[in-house]
Order: structure tokens, then C-alpha cells, then sequence
């Protein structure tokens, strides 16, 4: 189910920016430091700030994501640790009331 959901997704999405695209032809200048011009259609402008922005987004999410895992490695250390060190205090008890 979740692949139709998805491909039918990917085929609207398509659709939409291809339609967008053929909307919008229209050529514009974007100027940038030290005199420097782009010229180019209003749509592609739009969807490479568009990746960009997802790219953006993946980059940080990756670090979050990064920091977490870390955070997650040095806590499970520290649980074996602390299992370990108490399963080594009850067999000392265990030996000592033997």
C-alpha cells in the first residue's frame, strides 16, 4: 500500500511542477556580487532554491540525528556498566550469605 501511495504521490508531484514549469517560461535576471548576472527562466530559479532549501534541511536533520546516535552510544555504555557492576555485587552477596 505504501508504495502505490508513494508512486501516485511522485506522479502528482510531477505533474505539478512539470505544469509549473510550463507556466512559467518567463526569463529574469538575478544579480549577484561584483556585477555578476544570472539569466534564466523564473522556474528553474525557483526549484533550485527549492533543492537547495531540501538540502538544507537533510544536512541538519543529519546532525541532530548524528549528535542523538552519539548520545544514545555513550548511554548504553554507561548501562552495560552499570549492569555489569551490579550482577558483580550480587555474587558477592550471593557469596557472602553462602
Amino acid at each position: 500500500m505504501k508504495v502505490v501511495f508513494y508512486a501516485l504521490t511522485s506522479i502528482v508531484l510531477f505533474l505539478f511542477v512539470f505544469t509549473f514549469m510550463a507556466q512559467n517560461p518567463h526569463d529574469i535576471q538575478v544579480h549577484y556580487y561584483f556585477g555578476m548576472v544570472w539569466n534564466g527562466p523564473v522556474a528553474i530559479l525557483l526549484l533550485l532554491t527549492l533543492g537547495m532549501g531540501i538540502l538544507f534541511g537533510v544536512f541538519t536533520s543529519s546532525l541532530i540525528l548524528l549528535s542523538l546516535k552519539i548520545r544514545l552510544v555513550r548511554t548504553a555504555r554507561k548501562l552495560r556498566a552499570l549492569q555489569s557492576n551490579a550482577l558483580a555485587a550480587q555474587e558477592k552477596l550471593t557469596r557472602m550469605g553462602s
